[in-house]
C-alpha cells in the first residue's frame, strides 16, 4: 500500500476534512489539489469506516469536485473553531449545506442504513460533511481542540480531555524531545553562569 499524507486522527469524517490542510517542514501545505486528491482521501475514509461504498460511489459521479468550494468550506470551519463560534451557531450554518443535497437512506446488506446524498461531487460532498458535523453533540463541539505542538495545524476530538497532541508518535515525541532539549540547554547555560560567578581561586 503506498504511502499517503491524509490522517485519520480527527475522530470523525468532518475534522479528518479539515485536516486535509497541514504543516510540513514549516510550510502550510494543503493536500486537496485537485478530484483525484480528493477521490483518494475518500478511499482512506472507506478503509478507516467514516464512510461506506455506497455513499463514495454516489459522491464520485459526475465531472468532478469542485476545489475551490471545498477549500472554503473547510476554511470556514477552521475559522468557527478558532474563533470559538458557539454551537447553535455553527450548526445553523451547516444545516445549509444539507439543505443543498438532502439525505436519502438505503438498506445494505453489509453496512445496515445508510445516509445518501441525492446530488453527488461537491454538493453531495459538502452534506455529508455538514451531517457528519451536525451528529455532534454540543458536548463533543466543545472537545474539539487543536494539536499543542505550535508548528501543528491539525485538529481532533479530545473525547478523554486528557490529550494534548495529534499524534503522540510524531508531534508529542517532538514535544517531549524539545522539551528536554530546552532543559539541557538551560542547564549547561546555568552551570556556566555560576562558574563565571564564583571563579576558582589561583594559587
Amino acid at each position: 500500500m503506498s504511502h499517503t499524507p491524509f490522517t485519520t486522527l480527527g475522530g470523525t469524517l468532518t475534522i479528518d476534512f479539515l485536516n486535509t490542510l497541514q504543516m510540513q517542514q514549516g510550510q502550510r501545505v494543503d493536500l486537496l489539489q485537485t478530484s483525484e486528491d480528493v477521490n483518494r482521501w475518500l478511499d482512506l475514509m472507506v478503509a478507516s469506516q467514516k464512510l461506506v461504498p455506497l455513499q463514495k460511489a454516489q459522491l464520485v459521479r459526475g465531472p468532478g469536485f469542485f476545489m475551490d468550494q471545498l477549500r472554503e468550506f473547510r476554511l470556514d470551519c477552521r475559522t468557527f473553531l478558532q474563533m470559538h463560534q458557539p454551537f447553535e451557531q455553527m450548526a445553523s450554518w451547516m444545516a445549509g449545506f444539507v439543505d443543498q443535497s438532502p439525505l436519502t437512506f438505503r438498506i445494505d446488506a453489509h453496512d445496515g442504513v445508510v445516509t445518501i446524498p441525492i446530488k453527488g461531487a461537491t454538493v453531495g460532498l459538502l452534506s455529508l460533511l455538514a451531517y457528519d458535523w451536525l451528529k455532534l453533540k454540543k458536548i463533543d463541539y466543545h472537545s474539539i481542540r487543536q494539536c499543542e505542538n505550535a508548528h501543528c495545524m491539525a485538529y481532533f476530538l479530545n473525547s478523554s480531555g486528557r490529550r494534548k497532541w495529534c499524534a503522540m508518535e510524531t508531534c508529542g515525541n517532538r514535544q517531549k524531545s524539545y522539551r528536554h532539549y530546552r532543559k539541557v540547554k538551560e542547564d549547561s547555560y546555568t552551570r556556566v553562569r555560576a562558574t563565571h560567578s564564583h571563579p576558582t581561586n589561583a594559587c
